[in-house]
């Protein structure tokens, strides 16, 4: 054996590969690629986490604030004209300093007809309809059968950005 190259590489030309980096590819491309999966599975094992939490903290605060709204069988009775009415004002501003000490973008809250009874935004009149809760009627109709808390799917707003409610 000589340390010359084999009659078969002389005529191509061209050295073939080493082992060291047969060995290298052979080992660190599957590695490579195991990471690259682990990586991928994490992160939406991270993100369904999140976002169950998320669901969590937002179903305490709608129970937080739903406890503490008082008159709220008197609240569904007002209707557009009502905006001065005492009980109105006092929903509004206790779900107003709920949003703003828990952080929530939005509080409002609705009847069975999906007619808003007290909202945070001011763009959004006594008595009309939140059609954005007419698409979780089904969560919806199982909040109000059973009374529990419960949080909407992950969804994108208009802006791009994505939004949860409970």
């Amino acid at each position: 054996m000589s340390g010359e190259p084999d009659s078969e590489s002389r005529r191509s030309g061209r050295k073939r590969p080493g082992i060291l980096l047969k060995l290298v590819v052979a080992f660190a491309v599957p590695t490579l690629l195991l990471f690259a999966g682990f990586a991928v599975v994490a992160q939406e094992a991270a993100k369904r986490e999140l976002e169950t939490e998320l669901g969590k903290r937002l179903t305490a605060v709608a129970s937080a604030a739903a406890k503490q709204l008082r008159n709220v069988a008197y609240l569904s009775e007002l209707g557009p004209g009502d905006e001065e009415d005492i009980a109105y004002l006092r929903a509004r501003r206790d779900l107003q300093s709920t949003a703003q000490a828990t952080g929530v973008s939005r509080l409002y809250l609705f009847d069975r007809d999906y007619r808003s009874v007290a909202d945070t935004s001011d763009d959004v009149p006594l008595g009309s309809v939140h059609f954005q809760a007419e698409l979780d009627r089904a969560e919806l109709s199982r909040m109000f059968d059973d009374g529990e808390a419960k949080a909407s799917v992950l969804f994108e707003g208009k802006d791009g950005r994505f939004y949860k409610a409970a």
